[in-house]
């Protein structure tokens, strides 16, 4: 179940200088060494990888902060 309404929005500003929309219902984000954006929606942790793909973490309800502390691969990447 999703904490935040869909308007709460992750953007990004494009090489063109455009916004894009990343995701939706964010609640809390960070982003990695590689560059992935880990964010949690309130009822879930997922990984959005350089490539666009989108995946969950953990489906972990309630996660209201993000800090990523290690390389991605110690998440399970």
């Amino acid at each position: 179940m999703r904490l935040v309404p869909e308007d709460w929005e992750l953007m990004r500003v494009g090489d063109d200088g455009q916004l894009e929309r990343m995701a939706t219902h964010v609640l809390a984000f960070d982003v990695t060494d590689e560059g992935d954006l880990i964010y949690s929606d309130g009822g879930g942790v997922y990984r959005i990888a350089g490539d666009r793909s989108e995946t969950i973490i953990n489906d972990l309800a309630g996660v209201t902060q993000i800090a990523c502390l290690a390389s991605s691969t110690a998440i399970g990447k």
